[in-house]
């Protein structure tokens, strides 16, 4: 079989014996592989200590037609994930990502576009740039390029768009359902039946509905807001993934300390 070359970034590995490792790579050209790099976990091997997870690789490998494990033959470290100046928040961010590549790609599923993301969003988590926000276009990037993204501009029933500006200074919710494709008129709330209808605030549904449209715009100051607008993209993944992502936790919980720690509470200490 011949070798094939690509770039590649490691999102999951396991110890297979002594010497070896199974890797879960997301790779430029073919999507999502699992491969075996025989050696790998030798003190002297030909992959350039380039497997850690994050890393960014020129990876060249045999591709198997069965259900067989790719062989890697070599790999050269392009970049290691290093997240400097963001700390733990650009950590966990970034193992949140290679969970959602995990679990929400499908293998040999090729998406250059989709890794091209993931490779910018994996620098801006090492910069500490709009974690949160990069936090929620990525998952609602990944669904838009795998063709599964909720609606959010038009009513997913009869396809006319969303009145935002109107709702908004009506202060009237609009309705939302996962499980029938994303949201829904008040027209269409009155005559048709949908599952799991949720009603979400215009505004959080507007913001969504604008990112793609370059840089992502920056969260909104109101903590519910913001909330809502997290809660929609959870919705989403743990829809897509049948569960809630492990690493989710442990991101939150790093992001919540960081704004802490940058917003201390200043207290009058008082004496009797």
């Amino acid at each position: 079989m011949p070798i094939e070359h690509t770039e590649a970034i490691v999102i999951r590995t396991v110890d297979f014996s002594e010497t070896s490792l199974v890797l879960t790579l997301f790779t430029r050209d073919f999507g999502k592989v699992r491969g075996i790099a025989k050696g790998a976990r030798q003190l002297k091997n030909s992959f350039d200590s380039s497997l850690d997870l994050l890393t960014r690789i020129s990876v060249s490998l045999i591709r198997k037609n069965s259900d067989a494990l790719d062989l890697l033959t070599e790999a050269k470290l392009i970049h290691r994930f290093r997240p400097g100046s963001a700390g733990i928040p650009g950590l966990y961010a970034g193992y949140y990502l290679a969970e959602l590549l995990f679990v929400m790609t499908e293998e040999g599923d090729a998406m250059p576009e989709l890794y091209d993301r993931a490779a910018a969003a994996l620098a801006r988590f090492e910069e500490g740039k709009q974690v949160e926000e990069q936090l929620i276009l990525f998952p609602w990037e990944l669904m838009t390029l795998s063709g599964e993204r909720p609606s959010t501009g038009e009513c997913v029933a009869c396809g006319n768009p969303i009145p935002f500006e109107r709702e908004i200074r009506r202060s009237r919710r609009i309705g939302f359902s996962m499980p029938d494709g994303g949201a829904v008129c008040a027209d269409c709330q009155k005559t048709r039946g949908f599952r799991q209808l949720a009603a979400v605030d215009p505004r959080a549904l507007r913001w969504l509905d604008r990112l793609g449209e370059g840089a992502p715009p920056a969260l909104p100051e109101e903590a519910p807001l913001r909330r809502e607008i997290q809660s929609l993209t959870d919705w989403m993944i743990d829809a897509k993934c049948g569960r809630v992502p492990k690493t989710r936790s442990q991101v939150r919980q790093a992001l919540a300390e960081q704004a802490q720690n940058q917003n201390p509470r200043h207290e009058e200490n008082q004496t009797d």
